[in-house]
C-alpha cells in the first residue's frame, strides 16, 4: 500500500482512486466489526487495537484524499480544479463550492469561471468525430454513418456510464424489498429482535439512499461530461466542413442552424437515448420480480407496454418530416432576418421597410404552424408514453382481483399491493421514459441526417494547376466554367495567357463573366473543360464587396496576431499607399477602431481601401481585385491607383501580378495588357492596351460622350466653393449653395404571462391541478380498498379504473394547452416585440452592435421561448402539483412525518435559492458566450473566398476553437451545478426516507402497514420529482433570461422615431421636388461632424453632382436626407415642408434611393420590382427590358415569379 501511494503520489495529479475506495470501504467494514467485538466483548484488548487500526486507516484515508495542487510542479500547477481533484471531491461535488458561493454573492463574469477539464477540449473531439467520420463517410453511406461515426468517437465516455448506470438500477430495486420488510415487521410483534431488525432496516434506507444518490451523481456527471465533448466537436466539425464547400453552395444560416438548433437538439437527445438499454433491463427485472408477487399477472404491465410501443412506433415514424419541414421553416426565417439585419440602412434608403416587416411576419407565422404540427405528433406521442404509467397498476391489480374472486382466493393484502405497486412503478416509470424516448430519438436522428446531407455535399473542386517553372502568371486553355450563376452568356472556351508581374485589366458588360473568371482563377469555381494553369496559389484578392470582421482596422489588416514579428515600416507604407494614413490621423481611436459588424462605422470608400490594405499587406505574388475603386472618389482612387498601380506603385516594386476588374476609362492607360469581354462571354480583345473607343466597339457599345471625357473639373454651382479634400484627411461635406436656383424577477413574470393571457393559462393550470389529483388519490383509494378487504369489487373497481381514463385525458389536455396553443400565441408574440424594436431602432445600434449578437436573439432567444420556455412550465407547474400530493401521501405513514417536512421543504427553498442566483447568471453568460461563435460563423462564411484566398483557414479554425472553448465553460459549469442540486435533493430525499422508516420502527403506534405503504411508495419518487421540479424551475428561470433580453431589448433600445414627428404631409409630396439644407451638422454619436455647416439650395429638376474623398460625408449627407442620420444643427426643407417633423417611414416611402449596397427581398422578381403590387406586369417587364436585365429572366423561364433565391449575378443584383 505504501509502494502504490508513493508511485500514484509521483506520478499521477490526482489522489489515488483505489487507495482512496480501499481505505473507504475498510473503514466502513471494520467499524461494523469493532461494533460487534463491542458488544459482545465489551472494552477488550482486541477491540481497542481494533479501533486503533481504525483510526490509522481514517488518518491515511485523509492524507491520500488531499489534493496535490498546490504541491504540484509548475508546469501542472494551474491545471483546471477538475482535473486534480480526487474521487471523494468528485463525488460529492465539493469543488464547485467555490462557484456557487462567489454567483450568490456578486455577478459573475465571463473571467470568474474556473477553467473547465481539459479532458474536455474541443479540438482533440473533433479530431477524434472526423477520423471516425472519414472512415463512415464512403460512398453510398447509410443514413445513419454520422450517428455511427459518432459513436465510435465517444465510445469511451459512452461505456464508462454503464457501470454507475448498472449500480443504480441495483439500488433502486432494493427499495421494493425495504418496503415488503418494513411493511411485514410493522404486522409482527413488537419484540427486542424485531426492534433490533428494525434499526438495521434505517441503515440500510440509509445506505440505499446515499448509494443512489452518490452513483446518480456519478452517472449525471459523466453523461454530461460525454454531452459537453459532443456539443465542442460537432461544432468545430460543421465549421471545418464549412470552410471546404463551394462559396455560395449554401447559404450560411444553413451552417448556423446545423451549429445551433440542430446541435443543441442533439445534445438534448443524448441523454433520453442513452437511457434506453437501462431503461430496457430496468422493465426486465421489475417484471421478474412482479411475477413473484402476481403470478402470470405481471404480463400485463408488459403487454401494456408493448402495445404503446407498438403504437408509439407507428407514429413515431411521422415525426422525422414535421421536424424536418420545421426545421427548415426556422432556418429560413433565420436566412432572411439574417440578410435584413444585416442590410437595415439599404432597406431603410430604398423604402422596403414595410415589405421585409410583412415577409418575415408571415415567414414566422408559417414556421409556427408547421411548429404546431410537429408539436401535436408529440402530444400523440407523449399521451401514449403516459399510457403505462396510468395503466399498469390498475390493470394488474383488477385482473389480479377479479382472478382471486374468480377462484374464491384471498385478494390483495397490504404488503402484496404496496410491494407490488414499487415494482410496477419501477416498471411503468422506465417504460414511459422508453416511449418518450422515441419521439426525441426520431427527432434527433432527423438533426443528424441534416448534418449528414450538409457534410456529404461535394467539396470546393480547385481546378488550378500549380507549376512554378511555367513562364506566365496564369494561363488558361479552352476552359469552360462549371458555374450555376445566373446567365446563359457564362464564359466559354477561355484561352488567356498572363504575364508575370503584369496589370492586366478585364472589362466588359455586366454579366459577361468577369467575375466569374476571377474566382475561377482563385480556384473557387471548377472547370467542365480545359485547364488553369498558376506558377503560384498566394493570391491576394478584394471582392466587389468588401469583407471585413468585427474587428480594429489594424486587425482587419494585418490579422489577428500583431505582435511578435511585425513590419510596422511595412504597415505604415501599405496604409500611405492606400490612402489610409490621412484618415488614422482624424479616427479618435486610429488604427484601433471598429469596423463594426460588416464594416458598418466606415464608409463605402473606407471599407474598400481597409481591404485593399489587407491584400497589399500581404505582399502576394498575384492581385486579384474586382472593381474595388468604384466606391472611391475620383481624386482619392486616382492617389491610391497611382501609388499601387503606377509605374513606381507599391505593387509594382514587388513585381505582383495583378488582375484589374474594372469598367472605369482612367484606369486602361497603366494597362500592360487588356482583356475585353463581349456580351456574349467571349473574349473580344486581348491584348496590349487600346483605345477606349475600341474597346467599346468591341464590347458592342457606343462609346458615351460622359465616359469618354475625362472628369476633371470642379462641380459647378454648389461644390466650387468646397474643393478642400486636399488639406483636410477626413474633410466634411461643406457644400454651401450660392443662388443656383433591468428587470425584476416579478416584472418578468407579469411580462411573460401578459404574453401568455390569464385565459389560456388559467385553464393550463386547471387541467394541470385535476391531472395530479387524478394521479394521487388512487393510493389513497387502494389503501382503502386493501385495508377493508379487496372482495368489495362493485364499490371500489369502478372508481379506480375511472381514475387511468381521467389521468390520461386530463394530462392531454394539459399539454396540448401549453405546448400547442399557448406556445405558438408567445412565440408570435415576443416575435413582433423583437422584429418592432430591431425594425424601429436608430442606425447607430446597427452600426455598433454586432450582427451575430441580434441574429442571436432572433434564433437561441426565440428557441427558447418556443421550445425550452413553454416545457420548463410544464414541467414546473406539474412537478409543483406531483410534489404537493406527494408530500401529503408521505405525510400519511407517520402523525410525526408531518411535522418534519416544513424544516424539510424550508431546506429545499434555501438550496433552490443558493442554487438559483448562480444558475441564472451561468445561463445568461452561455447564451452571451455563443454569440461570439455565432458571428464568427457568420463571418467566415461571408469571406469565405477571402479566406481561402490569403490561406486562413487554419487561424480561421483556431479563433473558432478558442470561441467554442469560451462557450463551453459556463455551459459545462452550469450542467455541473445541476448534478450538485440534484446531489443534494437526493441526500434529502435519502433524510426524508430516513425519518419516514424510523419513525415507523420507533413509533409503531403512528402509523399503519397501509399508511406506511403509500408513504413509502411516495418517497420512490420524491427525489426524482424534486429533482425535476427544481432543475425545471432553474430551467423556467433561465429560459426567462431570453424573455427578461426581450423585454430588456426592447426598453433598451431607443427607437429612432421621435413624438414630434407627427406631421404628415399631403399624399402629393412632394409635388416638385426643391430641397432647402440649411446650416446643417450632423455628427454619428461621438467624434467629429460628419456633415458641417451645410447650406445648400436644390431647384426642382435640377441634377446635383456631389463631390469628395471618402469618408467626407457624401453618404453621410443623403442619410441626413432620409432621415438615417439625425442633425445636430440646422434644417432640410423639402416643398415647403420641415423633414424634422415628418415621420421617417413617410419620407423613405417618398423619396427614392439607390444606394450602394445591394439588397434583394427574398421571394420573387416581382416581389423585389413591386413590392406593394401596385404595378401590372407588363410595365414591369418594360422596365427589365430597359435596363437589359430581361434576357436574364428569359433565359430562367421568361417568369418574373422566379426566386431572386437563384443565384444572380452582382450586376445583375444591381440592375
Amino acid at each position: 500500500m505504501f509502494v502504490l501511494s508513493h508511485v500514484e503520489h509521483k506520478r499521477s495529479v490526482r489522489p489515488s482512486v483505489l487507495l482512496n475506495v480501499y481505505l473507504f470501504f475498510s473503514v466502513l467494514f471494520d467499524a461494523v466489526q469493532l461494533r460487534s467485538l463491542v458488544l459482545s466483548e465489551g472494552s477488550s484488548l482486541v477491540s481497542r487495537f481494533f479501533a486503533a487500526n481504525i483510526g490509522m486507516k481514517v488518518v491515511l484515508l485523509v492524507l491520500e484524499a488531499w489534493e496535490k495542487r498546490k504541491s504540484s510542479v509548475d508546469a501542472y500547477a494551474n491545471l483546471p480544479v477538475e482535473s486534480t481533484i480526487g474521487i471523494f471531491n468528485r463525488s460529492f461535488f465539493w469543488w464547485l463550492n467555490a462557484t456557487l458561493l462567489q454567483g450568490s454573492r456578486v455577478s459573475l463574469s465571463p473571467e470568474d469561471l474556473q477553467k473547465i477539464d481539459t479532458a474536455l477540449e474541443p479540438r482533440a473531439w473533433a479530431k477524434t468525430l472526423q477520423e471516425a467520420w472519414i472512415r463512415h463517410s464512403i460512398p453510398n453511406a447509410s443514413r445513419r454513418a454520422l450517428v455511427w461515426a459518432s459513436i465510435k468517437a465517444f465510445r469511451k465516455p459512452l461505456a464508462a456510464m454503464a457501470f454507475p448506470r448498472i449500480c443504480l438500477i441495483g439500488l433502486n430495486f432494493a427499495q421494493p424489498f425495504l418496503i415488503s420488510r418494513l411493511l411485514n415487521l410493522l404486522r409482527d410483534p413488537d419484540s427486542i429482535k424485531n426492534h433490533n431488525i428494525g434499526y438495521g432496516l434505517i441503515g440500510a434506507a440509509g445506505a440505499i439512499y446515499l448509494g443512489i444518490a452518490v452513483l446518480n451523481g456519478w452517472y449525471k456527471h459523466q453523461l454530461f461530461r460525454c454531452i459537453t465533448s459532443f456539443r465542442g466537436a460537432m461544432i468545430a466539425f460543421i465549421f471545418d466542413r464549412a470552410l471546404h464547400l463551394p462559396d455560395g453552395a449554401y447559404n450560411e444560416s444553413k451552417a448556423v442552424s446545423l451549429m445551433g438548433t440542430d446541435t443543441d437538439r442533439i445534445c438534448v437527445s443524448i441523454e433520453r437515448v442513452h437511457e434506453v438499454w437501462a431503461q430496457l433491463l430496468e422493465v426486465l427485472i421489475g417484471v421478474s420480480l412482479l411475477g413473484l408477487q402476481l403470478g402470470w399477472i405481471c404480463v400485463l404491465p408488459v403487454a401494456i407496454v408493448l402495445g404503446s410501443t407498438v403504437l408509439s412506433s407507428k407514429v413515431a415514424t411521422i415525426v422525422p418530416a414535421k421536424q424536418k419541414i420545421w426545421a427548415a421553416a426556422v432556418q429560413k426565417r433565420i436566412a432572411i432576418t439574417t440578410s435584413a439585419i444585416g442590410s437595415m440602412k439599404t432597406i431603410r434608403m430604398t423604402g422596403l421597410t414595410r415589405a421585409v416587416t410583412r415577409i418575415l411576419v408571415e415567414q414566422r407565422t408559417r414556421e409556427l404552424r408547421l411548429m404546431a404540427g410537429f408539436r401535436w405528433v408529440s402530444l400523440w406521442l407523449n399521451s401514449i408514453a403516459n399510457i403505462p404509467t396510468a395503466f399498469c397498476a390498475t390493470v394488474t391489480f383488477t385482473a389480479y382481483v377479479v382472478q382471486a374472486h374468480i377462484q374464491g382466493r384471498e385478494g390483495l393484502d397490504v404488503t402484496r399491493a404496496f410491494t407490488s405497486m414499487a415494482l410496477i412503478n419501477l416498471v411503468a416509470v422506465p417504460a414511459g421514459r422508453f416511449l418518450t424516448a422515441f419521439p426525441v430519438l426520431t427527432a434527433s436522428l432527423g438533426c443528424f441526417e441534416r448534418i449528414q446531407e450538409y457534410m456529404l455535399a461535394p467539396s470546393r473542386l480547385d481546378s488550378r494547376i500549380l507549376s512554378q517553372t511555367m513562364e506566365n502568371a496564369v494561363e488558361l486553355d479552352s476552359v469552360k466554367f462549371a458555374t450555376n450563376t445566373d446567365t446563359r452568356t457564362r464564359p466559354a472556351n477561355i484561352t488567356l495567357s498572363l504575364r508575370r508581374g503584369a496589370l492586366t485589366i478585364i472589362t466588359g458588360p455586366v454579366g459577361a463573366g468577369k467575375t466569374t473568371l476571377a474566382r475561377a482563377l482563385l480556384g473557387e469555381i471548377a472547370c467542365e473543360a480545359g485547364t488553369i494553369c498558376v506558377y503560384t496559389t498566394k493570391v491576394g484578392y478584394c471582392a466587389q464587396t468588401p469583407w471585413l470582421l468585427n474587428l480594429s482596422i489594424r486587425q482587419n489588416i494585418c490579422g489577428r496576431r500583431t505582435s511578435g514579428l511585425f513590419d510596422d515600416d511595412w504597415y505604415q507604407t501599405v496604409l500611405q499607399a492606400c490612402a489610409l494614413d490621412v484618415d488614422m490621423k482624424h479616427l479618435t481611436e486610429g488604427d484601433e477602431t471598429m469596423v463594426g459588424s460588416k464594416g458598418t462605422k466606415l464608409s463605402g470608400g473606407q471599407r474598400h481601401r481597409v481591404a485593399l490594405a489587407r491584400c497589399v499587406f500581404a505582399r502576394p505574388e498575384i492581385v486579384v481585385l474586382d472593381d474595388v475603386f468604384s466606391a472611391l472618389d475620383s481624386e482619392t482612387e486616382q492617389i491610391v491607383t497611382e501609388r499601387l498601380l503606377g509605374p513606381w506603385g507599391l505593387l509594382r516594386r514587388l513585381n505582383s501580378t495583378i488582375i484589374l476588374i474594372s469598367h472605369s476609362v482612367h484606369h486602361f492607360r497603366m494597362a500592360d495588357q487588356m482583356v475585353v469581354f463581349g456580351q456574349d462571354g467571349s473574349i473580344k480583345h486581348c491584348g496590349s492596351n487600346v483605345q477606349v473607343a475600341d474597346v467599346y466597339a468591341v464590347m458592342e457599345r457606343p462609346v458615351s460622350q460622359s465616359i469618354s471625357r475625362q472628369v476633371e473639373g470642379d462641380f459647378s454651382g454648389a461644390t466650387s466653393q468646397n474643393r478642400n479634400t486636399s488639406e483636410k484627411s477626413r474633410e466634411k461635406v461643406s457644400i454651401t449653395s450660392g443662388s443656383t436656383g433591468s428587470t425584476s424577477k416579478s416584472s418578468t413574470y407579469r411580462y411573460y404571462a401578459n404574453s401568455v393571457g390569464w385565459r389560456k393559462g388559467s385553464i393550463y393550470v386547471l387541467f394541470q391541478a385535476a391531472h395530479i389529483i387524478t394521479v394521487s388519490v388512487p393510493q389513497v383509494w387502494l389503501m382503502w380498498w386493501t385495508t377493508a378487504g379487496s372482495g368489495r369489487l362493485a364499490m371500489f373497481l369502478p372508481i379506480y379504473l375511472s381514475f387511468s381514463f381521467l389521468q390520461l385525458f386530463n394530462q392531454g389536455v394539459a399539454i396540448w394547452s401549453i405546448l400547442v396553443w399557448i406556445a405558438a400565441s408567445t412565440a408570435r408574440s415576443l416575435h413582433w416585440v423583437l422584429l418592432r424594436t430591431t425594425i424601429e431602432a436608430r442606425q447607430a445600434f446597427f452600426a455598433s452592435t454586432d450582427l451575430g449578437e441580434i441574429i442571436n436573439r432572433f434564433s437561441q432567444d426565440l428557441t427558447l421561448v418556443e421550445q425550452a420556455l413553454p416545457q420548463a412550465v410544464m414541467m414546473t407547474v406539474g412537478m409543483f402539483f406531483m410534489l404537493c400530493g406527494q408530500l401529503a401521501l408521505i405525510s400519511l405513514g407517520s402523525s410525526y412525518v408531518a411535522a418534519t417536512l416544513p424544516c424539510l421543504l424550508i431546506a429545499v427553498y434555501f438550496v433552490q435559492s443558493f442554487y438559483l442566483r448562480t444558475s441564472r447568471q451561468l445561463r445568461i453568460l452561455e447564451l452571451e458566450a455563443k454569440s461570439p461563435v455565432y458571428s464568427h460563423f457568420m463571418e467566415t462564411l461571408d469571406g469565405l473566398t477571402t479566406i481561402r484566398a490569403f490561406g486562413w483557414l487554419e487561424e480561421s479554425k483556431a479563433i473558432i476553437f478558442s470561441r467554442i472553448e469560451e462557450a463551453q465553460t459556463p455551459y459545462y459549469l452550469l450542467l455541473c451545478i445541476q448534478r450538485w442540486l440534484n446531489l443534494v435533493l437526493d441526500l434529502i430525499v435519502a433524510a426524508l426516507a430516513v425519518i419516514v422508516v424510523a419513525h415507523a420502527v420507533s413509533l409503531r403506534s403512528s402509523t399503519s402497514a397501509g399508511r406506511l405503504g403509500v408513504s413509502l411508495n411516495n418517497v420512490l419518487g420524491t427525489s426524482t420529482i424534486l429533482s425535476y421540479l427544481i432543475n425545471a424551475w432553474t430551467q423556467l428561470e433561465t429560459s426567462l433570461g431570453a424573455v427578461v433580453r426581450i423585454k430588456n431589448f426592447e426598453s433598451d433600445i431607443v427607437p429612432e422615431a421621435r413624438p414630434d414627428e407627427n406631421h404628415v404631409p399631403p399624399q402629393s409630396w412632394p409635388q416638385c421636388g426643391q430641397v432647402d439644407i440649411e446650416s446643417v451638422c450632423a455628427t454619428y454619436k461621438e467624434g467629429p461632424f460628419a456633415l458641417e455647416a451645410i447650406t445648400m439650395k436644390i431647384e426642382p429638376g435640377q441634377k446635383i453632382g456631389i463631390g469628395g474623398r471618402t469618408g467626407s460625408g457624401k453618404s453621410s449627407l443623403v442619410s441626413a436626407l432620409l432621415r438615417l442620420l439625425d442633425l445636430h444643427t440646422g434644417s432640410i426643407i423639402i416643398d415647403g415642408v420641415d423633414i424634422s417633423s415628418v415621420p421617417r417611414s413617410f419620407i423613405r416611402d417618398r423619396i427614392i434611393a439607390v444606394p450602394q449596397e445591394v439588397f434583394l427581398l427574398t421571394g420573387s422578381v416581382r416581389l423585389n420590382l413591386d413590392p406593394d403590387s401596385l404595378q401590372e406586369d407588363e410595365k414591369l417587364i418594360e422596365i427589365l427590358k430597359r435596363i437589359d436585365l430581361w434576357r436574364v429572366i428569359e433565359s430562367r423561364g421568361g417568369s418574373i415569379v422566379i426566386s431572386t433565391q437563384t443565384p444572380f449575378r452582382k450586376g445583375s443584383c444591381r440592375f
